[in-house]
């Protein structure tokens, strides 16, 4: 038996609406991160969810845009555990209907590290001026302090996504991130900063765990290739008024076979 499914991401509701004129006939639809800023996904997942529909939901980078990170996660879980038809992903798994499905936000390693890169990113990309962290307590008022993230926290993150997937997907499992797991994935890269602030090199993570399917976003050009026996998709929407991806498809069904 297959699980028809519908494959999003970066809709990116903060530059324009988005409303399904009609509802695909689909058993699943998959939201693969920067649906909308903090909980502005939730109107369309609920689309879905009203309708009996699973969704699985994890957030990109711009979900996480002026909000305090550990607290967002927090909300969504919250969110979901109220919803039996949404299942937010965060380091985490859901059986829908048979299939494993593993998701998190990835994140990047800057091109292993390349401390160029890390020190570009702070100044170029919005993540660092508009996501908060809050990992300091001060202990006299049992507080928490909030500052912005560094690319330091971003790659603690990437690494302890990475382990949580080395360590839990099994072959014939589906992954959703939002970052891209190959440099392949980044058709228009014209520099290292292409690379290393959209994708990771996790072709050997990829080849040793063996998923049947890969879904990301984050990179706004639409993407169906292998790696090995692994099927990777991408279909975002991108920025209304700004750039919007002309291969997106708000209708992209595929099969998941179990």
């Amino acid at each position: 038996m297959s699980l028809p499914t519908l494959i999003v991401s970066d809709i990116h509701l903060e530059f324009g609406k988005f409303r399904l004129k009609d509802l695909p006939q689909v058993e699943l639809a998959v939201l693969a991160g920067d649906i909308g800023i903090g909980k502005g996904a939730r109107f369309l997942i609920e689309q879905f969810t009203n309708r009996g529909i699973d969704v699985i939901y994890i957030t990109g980078n711009h979900e996480f845009y002026g909000r305090e990170m550990n607290e967002l996660c927090e909300q969504w879980r919250k969110i979901a555990s109220e919803n039996s038809h949404l299942h937010f992903l965060d380091k985490s798994s859901a059986t829908v209907k048979g299939r494993r499905i593993h998701g998190t936000t990835l994140w990047t390693d800057f091109n292993n590290q390349d401390p160029e890169l890390m020190d570009y990113a702070v100044v170029e990309m919005n993540d660092y001026k508009k996501i908060n962290l809050s990992n300091v307590e001060v202990a006299y008022k049992h507080a928490k302090q909030r500052r912005q993230i560094t690319p330091d926290d971003i790659l603690k993150l990437h690494y302890s996504h990475v382990d949580y997937l080395k360590t839990n997907v099994k072959p014939g499992d589906v992954v959703v991130t939002h970052h891209a797991p190959s440099h392949r994935s980044i058709p228009y890269a014209n520099s290292w900063e292409d690379l290393g602030l959209y994708s990771s090199n996790l072709e050997w993570l990829i080849e040793e765990t063996k998923p049947s399917l890969w879904i990301h976003g984050h990179v706004h050009s639409s993407l169906d290739y292998r790696i090995g026996d692994t099927r990777i998709i991408c279909n975002p929407r991108g920025y209304i008024g700004h750039y919007v991806n002309s291969r997106f498809d708000d209708k992209l069904i595929i099969e998941i076979n179990k």
